[in-house]
Formats: structure tokens, sequence, C-alpha cells
């Protein structure tokens, strides 16, 4: 409950009163929730997030009734209007047409009466007399019982939802939502620092692991947030540690002087730092090349390898893509810079079927045109680290099991690019997971997390559904490669 005066607000049970902005107010509210809905009321409170681009997705609920009097959902006289994209039909820019007749006398096969012109409307909420408060303060056709934000798909970092919340509605989402940790899982929120720059983790630990703790390390527009949804099927198994490494998510801004070497450094600190003497080390995309690099410098932290959307060099279309990308988030076209990351990351939909790719494409179109100026300057000093230390040192690797797979659509870090990093791995099997891109672990979240989590557990991971063939690629370099 988000309150100015915290000091007059009566104490209950299961209430949290808040004083602060309502960016801070979502961000704790989404940390609460852990990947459950956060409803949000009253509608001036869902303008605000609106106002701030903080709203990826809007669900209006249409009652056949004109009030005449309340609270506009979004009203800013002069103000730019917000347009809005269908996403529950085939024409994003189609107009949604109702007809309706006003009902101010009992006609055959109406329910209303001179008496109660709002007879169709009002008997919905007889019984939740408490909601007839919410509609009364629509306006016009559009009724916002309340709004609700969710956290979105990982990818990518933190954005927030408008939805109403209808119960019926809400039910149905919040049963494919991941739940509240349980009581064996307890979240705990580390803030840290390294070499004088500031960075945090989030540690859901496992009272009762069936293994080591699990590192996840995701792309570079990721952050620890990005996987609440996954702890669905992973914090049931062992202890799960995500993190904003100095640069990255919510992190200090990090010079690009400092390399790859330098972040697997950070890992190991943050690591000591928690506790974690081992781990289950999985990387995605960025994640890997950081992983992989804290594997080779530091093997006596790692239990088991997992990489995904992964590569031993950078793709060509990445390094020919970097400089028109830089160069147009400098200049501030997020348009154009947007649509050249779009396509980066996301496959050709002519290249095969890919689970979700319309729905991803446009959340991670919203990702990327709500970025801060903090994320854009983050973003670039990124791409001028990778393409200035590179990705890839010939250095050795622990012989660890290791498991490496990717989309079979991917063409960032093509399926070919996966095997002939696994070839470089002692002990490494490769796959590919069936209908996705190079945001696998996005598209088929469910997948991918119990992958990742079979392997992690010593259980057979050959013959699933929804993968490709296994391979040993690095077979012949078991035993072969000393650890440093």
């Amino acid at each position: 409950m988000l309150t100015p005066h915290p000091q007059d607000a009566q104490p209950a049970d299961g209430a949290t009163f808040l004083s602060c902005d309502v960016a801070d107010a979502v961000r704790i509210g989404l940390e609460a929730a852990g990947g459950k809905n956060l409803e949000v009321f009253p509608p001036s409170i869902g303008r605000q997030l609106l106002e701030r681009g903080l709203v990826d997705e809007a669900d209006l609920h249409v009652a056949p009734v004109l009030l005449g009097d309340g609270i506009r959902l979004l009203d800013r006289p002069g103000g730019a209007p917000v347009r809005l994209e269908l996403l529950n039909g085939d024409d994003p820019s189609a107009t949604v047409n109702v007809r309706h007749r006003p009902v101010t006398s009992t006609r055959p096969g109406s329910r209303g009466s001179p008496s109660a012109p709002f007879g169709p409307f009002i008997p919905h909420y007889q019984d939740r007399p408490q909601m007839n408060d919410y509609g009364q303060k629509a306006r016009l056709l559009v009724i916002m019982d309340r709004f609700a934000v969710i956290p979105l798909f990982p990818e990518p970092s933190m954005r927030t939802v408008l939805t109403t919340a209808q119960v019926s509605l809400n039910a149905q989402r919040q049963a494919s939502t991941p739940p509240s940790p349980k009581p064996s899982e307890q979240v705990e929120e580390r803030s840290l620092s390294f070499e004088g720059f500031a960075y945090g983790c989030r540690v859901v630990r496992q009272s009762a692991p069936r293994t080591a703790p699990l590192l996840l390390l995701g792309g570079s527009s990721q952050d620890r947030y990005s996987w609440q949804a996954h702890e669905k099927w992973l914090a049931p198994l062992c202890t799960v540690i995500t993190v904003d490494l100095p640069g990255y998510g919510s992190a200090d801004f990090l010079p690009a002087r400092y390399g790859i070497d330098f972040l697997a450094a950070a890992v190991k600190h943050m690591l000591v730092e928690t506790g974690m003497p081992q781990v289950n080390l999985f990387g995605g995309c960025f994640g890997e090349v950081v992983g992989l690099r804290f594997a080779q410098l530091h093997p006596g932290f790692v239990r088991r390898i997992v990489f995904c959307g992964a590569a031993k060099r950078l793709p060509a279309i990445y390094t020919d893509a970097v400089p028109r990308l830089s160069h147009a988030l400098e200049r501030g076209d997020t348009e154009a810079a947007v649509g050249g990351l779009v396509r980066l990351f996301m496959s050709n939909p002519g290249s095969g079927k890919v689970r979700r790719h319309a729905a991803v494409t446009r959340l991670l179109q919203r990702q990327f045109m709500n970025q801060t100026p903090d994320e854009i300057t983050k973003a670039v000093e990124h791409n001028t680290r990778l393409v200035t230390h590179g990705c890839y040192e010939p250095l050795p690797v622990p012989d660890v099991p290791t498991l490496v797979f990717t989309g079979e659509y991917d063409t960032l870090c093509t399926p070919e690019m996966g095997r002939e990093l696994a070839a470089t791995l002692p002990a490494a099997r490769f796959t590919t997971v069936k209908e996705a891109d190079h945001l696998v672990t996005v598209e088929r979240r469910e997948e991918s997390s119990e992958l990742i989590g079979r392997f992690c557990t010593d259980r057979p991971i050959d013959d699933l559904p929804y993968c490709g063939p296994v391979e040993s690629p690095g077979a012949e370099l078991i035993g072969a490669t000393p650890c440093r």
C-alpha cells in the first residue's frame, strides 16, 4: 500500500505500507511477489507507471455502461497519445468494434428497467460491492477494475505490465505464473562492492538441496530478476544465485577498459562473499563469455557447466552490427537501434517454427524501447568491451560434466557455433532445443529449466521430446586438458 502518510496508516495483517516513488514501489512489490502478479490500484498510480514507460500491456475490460463521471484512465491534456498494439489478434493495428444500445426501458430480451438503467452491468458485482467503487471510477466504456504489474520474460531487464484483474482472468494467470518461494526457499538480496564498483546479487536459498547451488549468468540485457520465472522449476532443486555484475543491470557503470577477466574476478568475489565454495555454472549468451573465463581462471569453484546460446568467437553478424547499433543509440535514434537489436536476437520467421516468436519479438521491442539513459550508456559500453577484449581465450578448462545447448533456429550463435564451443570443452555434451532460437530460455522457459535441472542433478537428458540428439563433440578431450 503506497501512501504519503504511512504514520497515519492502521496496521493490518499482511499489509506493508510504503512511502516512496512509484517506480521504487513497483520494484519492492515485484520482489515481494516472487514472480506472481503485482496488482496496483487506483488508476492514478497506473497512469503514473504508464507515463514513465513502465507499462507494456493493457488489458481493457469493456463493460456495457456509460458512466458519465469518474477518473479518466489517461488524462494529460496537450500530451502525446499512447498508441496501442492489439496482441490477441492477427492485425496489431486493428480496431475492436462493439455495438450496444441504451437500456432505458424493459424490452424483450433485456434485463434492464427504467429504474435500473445499468441492469446488465450491476448484477455482475452485486455480491462484490467493493467492485462497484472501482467501476464508478472509470470513464465511458472502459472499466479498469485495477492495474496489475507483472515481470516480463527474461529476458532482459525487469519491466512491468498493465492489465485488468478480473477474478477469473487473474486466477488463470496466477495458475501459470511461478509461486512465491516455499518455506524451504528463502530469498536474500545482497549489496556488494568489488574494486570500488557497487553491484548486487539475489540468492534463493534451498534448505534441502539436491545439488550444488546454481549460478545463472545471463545476457548483457538481463538482470538478476530476469530469472524469477525459472525459479518455479529450479529453486526446488537447489539454491539459485543471480547477479548484476559491475557494468550491468542496477550495478555501477563499468568502463570498457575493464575486461572479461575483471568480471570473472567479480563472480569469484560474489561467491566468496555469499559463502558458495562450489556451484553449478550456467552461462547464456554474454553470460557464457563471463562464465567460461571464470571457469578457466577459478576452476575450483565449478562443479558442472551449462552454456546456452554460446560460441567461442564473436558472430560476424554481431561485429558487423555493433558499430551501427552503437552509433544509433548514441545519437538517440532509438527506433533504428531497436529494430537492429531485435533482428540480431530473433530468427527470421521463415527459418522455422519458433515457440512464442511473435510475442517474444514484441516484448523484446518494448524492452529495448523502454531503456533508460543509464541502460543505453551501459549497453554501448558493453559492446565496446566485448569488441575490444574479445570473448574467448584458449585457456585450460576444468574437466567437469558440461552441457552446451542452443535453439535449433538460433541465427546469432548457431548450432554449428555451439558444437564448435563444445568440442573445446572436456566432457562436453551438445544438443539443440526444438522450436527455439537464440532466446530459447524465454521461448521454452519450462523446457530449458528442466534441461538445466536434469543435467545438474545427474538425471538423463537423452531422448527428451523437446531436444535433438545429444552429441559428445568434446569426448576426445577428456583427460587431455589440464586445469589451471
